[in-house]
């Protein structure tokens, strides 16, 4: 949906032992392969970063999920505080 900010990737990842290469807000869907629906929203969004971890190597890390949002406009508001804070 957007890149994000190394500083906030950095920020919500203080413990990992390595510099964020690049973050994104990426919204993730799961729907049922019956197309019945539970009332449970299958769409998430979260800030996910691209670290080069010693023991693994390249690795996609999920930060923070954004479940309890609205809607993407929600995220992108929370990001952009962030970039400004940070």
């Amino acid at each position: 949906m957007g890149e994000v900010n190394t500083d906030v990737c950095e920020y919500h990842a203080p413990h990992i032992q390595s510099k964020c290469l690049s973050s994104y807000i990426v919204q993730s869907c799961s729907f049922s392969k019956t197309g019945s629906m539970t009332g449970i929203n299958p769409c998430t969004i979260g800030v996910f970063g691209l670290f080069d971890l010693k023991e693994v190597g390249l690795s996609i890390v999920p930060l923070k999920y954004f479940e309890f949002f609205e809607n993407e406009n929600d995220a992108f508001n929370y990001v952009w505080l962030k970039e400004k804070l940070s």
